[in-house]
Parts: structure tokens; C-alpha cells; sequence
């Protein structure tokens, strides 16, 4: 399968979901919910106008579509994304990710090869 989707939609939604999680690390990282944290949540009306202009609608094609360099480049995109104060959370929220991307272009791994099981 010829790659021509790229990770457009892709690379919109990671940075949107590593942006949610920056605005949650910023205001739990004292370890309660004040006043204070208004600033950074208000950071979430231009993260939630960014989800409004992803197409959803290429996000499965686009994984399916993946190639390892194409992962690498989301990986890259979610490392400069995501800044949360606290690291663990950080390293949690970037395994989650590169995991589910790992996962997508093994299914279409499994799909690829059931295909071709199909065609002999």
C-alpha cells in the first residue's frame, strides 16, 4: 500500500490531547484546584477551537496509512508538545501515546496481511 495520507489530522489531535494535558499538569501541580488555576485552564478554549478543526474523519485512514518514519514524526510531535511539571505523568502520558500509534500500525499490519492471505 502506497503511503499518501500523511499525519496531518494525526499530528492536530496529539497536539491537542498533549495541550489538555499540559493545562491538567499545570493545574494539579500543587495538588489542588484554586483560583490561580484560571489562567491555565483558560488555555483550554484555543486547545478545544484546535479539536474543532481536525477531521475526524482521516484520523483512522491516516493511522492505518502510517509509515515508521511517519511514527517517528508523531513521536517527535508529542516529545516538543507535551510539558507537564510533573515527569512521571509526562513519561506516562508520551508512553500512552507512542503505544496507541504502535497498536494502529499493527492492526493495519494484521489487516495488510489478512489481505493478502485473502488474495492466494
Amino acid at each position: 500500500m502506497d503511503n499518501k495520507l500523511g499525519i496531518d489530522e494525526l499530528s492536530k489531535l496529539i497536539k491537542a490531547v498533549a495541550g489538555i494535558g499540559n493545562v491538567a499538569g499545570l493545574v494539579l501541580e500543587d495538588g489542588k484546584i484554586s483560583f490561580d488555576d484560571m489562567i491555565p485552564m483558560g488555555q483550554l478554549y484555543f486547545i478545544f477551537q484546535d479539536i474543532l478543526g481536525i477531521d475526524f474523519g482521516k484520523i483512522i485512514p491516516e493511522a492505518a496509512d502510517l509509515t515508521t518514519d511517519e511514527m517517528d514524526r508523531l513521536s517527535k510531535v508529542l516529545a516538543d508538545t507535551l510539558d507537564v511539571p510533573q515527569n512521571g505523568i509526562e513519561v506516562a502520558v508520551e508512553t500512552f501515546i507512542s503505544f496507541a500509534i504502535n497498536f494502529c500500525k499493527f492492526i493495519k499490519d494484521v489487516i495488510d496481511y489478512v489481505e493478502i492471505l485473502r488474495k492466494k
